[in-house]
């Protein structure tokens, strides 16, 4: 059933958290300029109904549990599942009428795409880093020149 998140997988929850933190906050710099952070009533209420939702959906998904942070490519499906659900739960949220704001319709889309795009481009960071820091980017079978 539920596994304990081990370190690394902590890591990638908090890494993805502040992935869609990043995301929407830019969003909402593109829509209101640096003013636009200054309200943070307001930013609560744009960028937390995507972290709940997220947070909700990833733990559905276990997008943290070893069998999908195991291999890039578990990882990268549990994510896209996790963002996909976790907009859309965050977009219920959002227009409800305990949330001020609402949303428009397009601005569904624009999310699932951003905050889809933008998790992947994070966890293929987090992936090459995590490789590059185990010293996985050596070929097997390979020796370096003089060896």
């Amino acid at each position: 059933m539920f596994e304990v998140p081990d370190r690394d997988a902590l890591a990638l929850a908090v890494g993805d958290h502040l992935a869609i933190v990043a995301i929407v906050g830019w969003g909402v710099v593109d829509h209101n300029g640096v003013d636009g952070l200054t309200d943070s009533a307001e930013l609560a209420g744009t960028i937390g109904p995507f972290l709940v939702g997220f947070a909700v959906a990833a733990l559905l998904v276990g997008c943290y549990e070893p069998t999908r942070t195991a291999t890039a490519a578990t990882q990268l499906r549990s994510v896209v599942a996790a963002a996909v659900g976790g907009v859309g739960i965050g977009l219920v949220i959002r227009t409800s009428p305990l949330v001020d704001g609402g949303a428009v319709w397009p601005f569904g889309l624009v999310m699932i795409g951003t905050i889809t795009v933008g998790l992947l481009f994070w966890r293929v960071l987090a992936i090459a880093a995590g490789r590059w820091r185990s010293g996985a980017t050596e070929s097997p079978g390979r020796e370096t020149a003089g060896e």
